[in-house]
């Protein structure tokens, strides 16, 4: 840490030596500080999509959910390939039982299909929300056409196949 601290006495934008401070108060468990670092990192570049997801992270964990919800926006705004973030966004209104605000992030998770978590949260927030499965089944169809490798991602439309009657084999 000593070395952190003498590169930013030296030049205080140092923006690499800044988030790498801020990791290692995460891992040394310093919450407050490393969210003082990250804020500090966003200062210097606003579209910084890790630090957005970083902070979000630690004010979620501390529980500061309103705080952390629009930096799980940012990071996914800047980086649209970060399924964590919307998948936390999304998990997050759940956790505030806002389900209507919950469905939009995780269809566009839907996109960038890489997580086992995907499936259920799409499901607890049609249900949650007191939806029919054909929204559910209109997005797996669309992440089948995407991701056609991703075994989770035809378990998933099977699953909402056979709840809406549409499975082969099942009654219509």
């Amino acid at each position: 840490m000593e070395h952190y601290t003498a590169a930013l006495a030296i030049n205080p934008d140092e923006q690499v030596a800044r988030f790498n401070l801020a990791q290692l108060l995460t891992r040394m468990g310093r919450r407050e500080g490393a969210i003082t670092q990250y804020r500090e990192v966003m200062r210097l570049d606003p579209r910084n999509a890790t630090a957005h997801y970083n902070l979000a992270n630690l004010l979620a964990e501390s529980g500061r959910d309103a705080e952390a919800i629009p930096h799980y926006i940012a990071a996914a705004r800047f980086d649209p390939h970060n399924a964590r973030s919307q998948i936390n966004l999304g998990n997050l209104f759940l956790k505030q039982e806002r389900p209507d605000n919950a469905i939009a992030p995780t269809q566009m998770h839907c996109v960038w299909i890489r997580t086992h978590s995907m499936p259920t949260t799409i499901w607890r927030c049609f249900w949650l929300a007191g939806e029919t499965c054909l929204a559910p089944l209109s997005i797996f169809r669309e992440a089948v056409r995407l991701k056609p490798d991703v075994p989770e991602v035809h378990s998933a439309l099977a699953e909402v196949l056979d709840r809406t009657g549409t499975a082969r084999g099942s009654p219509a």
